[in-house]
C-alpha cells in the first residue's frame, strides 16, 4: 500500500498527471471523466506530433466557436505549424497529400467538404467531435502551443477501457 502511495505521489506530481476532470472530444477514444495519465514534463520542449491526442486550456478559437474557455478539452493533432489542411470530399490533405489514418475515422470527417485553413507558426490544427443531445460535429480549430497542457498516453479507468492511447 505504501508503495502504491508513494508512485502515486512521485509520478503525478513530477513526470505524470494522474486527471480526469476535463471535457473529451474525442469520445470513443478518450470520454469526458476517464481517468487518463499524461506527459507534463517533455510537453515544454518537444515538438508535438500529428497524431498526438493532447489536453488543452479553452482559448479564444474555443471561445468563437462557443465552447467554455475555462474548461479543458481532450483533441487530436491533425496539423502542424506552417502546413495547409484541406477537407474536400470527406478526405483530410496535407500540404496537397491524403492523410490516412485511423484516427480520423472518429471525427466525422465525410460529413465536411471545402475547409482549407493554413496553419500559423508555432500554432497547430486540432480536431475532435461535439455531441450534443441534437447532433454530433467535428470541431476543427487552431491552437497556441502555450495552450497546450499536457499530451494524453494511457487511460487507466474505467478498467474496461484501461489501455494506450491511440
Amino acid at each position: 500500500m505504501f508503495f502504491t502511495i508513494f508512485s502515486y505521489v512521485i509520478l503525478s506530481n513530477s513526470i505524470y498527471l494522474v486527471d480526469s476532470t476535463r471535457v473529451s472530444l474525442l469520445a470513443p477514444i478518450v470520454q469526458t471523466n476517464d481517468v487518463t495519465l499524461s506527459d507534463i514534463v517533455t510537453y515544454r520542449w518537444r515538438n508535438y506530433q500529428r497524431g498526438d491526442v493532447i489536453e488543452l486550456r479553452g482559448n479564444r478559437f474555443l471561445s468563437a466557436e462557443g465552447f467554455n474557455d475555462n474548461l479543458r478539452y481532450i483533441m487530436r493533432i491533425v496539423g502542424l505549424s506552417e502546413e495547409t489542411l484541406e477537407i474536400k470530399q470527406g478526405q483530410v490533405y496535407i500540404d496537397g497529400q491524403i492523410l490516412s489514418a485511423d484516427y480520423l475515422d472518429n471525427l466525422l470527417i465525410e460529413d465536411y467538404d471545402l475547409i482549407k485553413i493554413k496553419v500559423p507558426a508555432s500554432q497547430y490544427l486540432v480536431m475532435g467531435k461535439s455531441v450534443t443531445e441534437e447532433e454530433e460535429s467535428l470541431v476543427v480549430t487552431l491552437v497556441f502551443k502555450e495552450d497546450i497542457l499536457n499530451r494524453v498516453i494511457f487511460r487507466l479507468l474505467p478498467l474496461e477501457r484501461w489501455g494506450q492511447v491511440k
